[in-house]
Parts: structure tokens; sequence; C-alpha cells
């Protein structure tokens, strides 16, 4: 079973969460700054961690032991998020657009 980190707990990740956890093919964690926006998410089968999305240190920890990261972030996060996945040569999908 593929390890994926999920960043961003909102609506778009929230759907995400849902799709992935539902497929049984995933061990989803889910990592928002946001304490309410993780609790929001309605799955049991989810993992839950607080993280600070704009701190590369934080966000790169939250990639120990994950075999891919998909950012449901906002766009001018992504540079973090994608820098941090590199370091710890992990596949990247980002959901966003660049404005």
């Amino acid at each position: 079973m593929d390890r994926l980190l999920l960043l961003g707990a909102g609506k778009i990740g929230a759907a995400i969460a849902e799709l992935l956890c539902g497929s049984g093919d995933y061990k989803v964690t889910i990592a928002d700054r946001e304490q309410d926006l993780l609790n929001a998410i309605d799955r049991n089968d989810v993992n839950r961690v607080v993280v600070d999305v704009e701190d590369g240190a934080a966000v790169l920890a939250a990639m120990k032991d994950q075999d891919a990261v998909i950012s449901a972030l906002p766009y001018y996060l992504n540079v973090t998020v994608a820098k941090a996945a590199c370091k710890a040569g992990l596949h990247y999908f980002d959901l966003t657009e660049d404005v």
C-alpha cells in the first residue's frame, strides 16, 4: 500500500482524501496548519498532522516515511513543498494553477 502525504485539508484536499482512502489502495496522511480543517475530514482511515506548510523543515519532516506527496495548497506555497519533496526524493503532484 502506497503511503501518501496530502498537504491541504480544505475542500479540494478533503475531496482528494475521500477518493484516495475510498480506493483502499493508499495509506493517506493529510497535513494542514489548521486543526479545525483536519478535524472536519470525515474519515477514520486517514492520519492527520498539523504542519506549518510555510516552514520547509516542517514540511520535509512530514514527508518522512512517505512514498509521494500531493499538494492541494494555494499555489504560492508550492515552491516550499517542491523543494522539500526534491530533498526527500519523493514523487510530487501539484494540483494548483500558478497565476
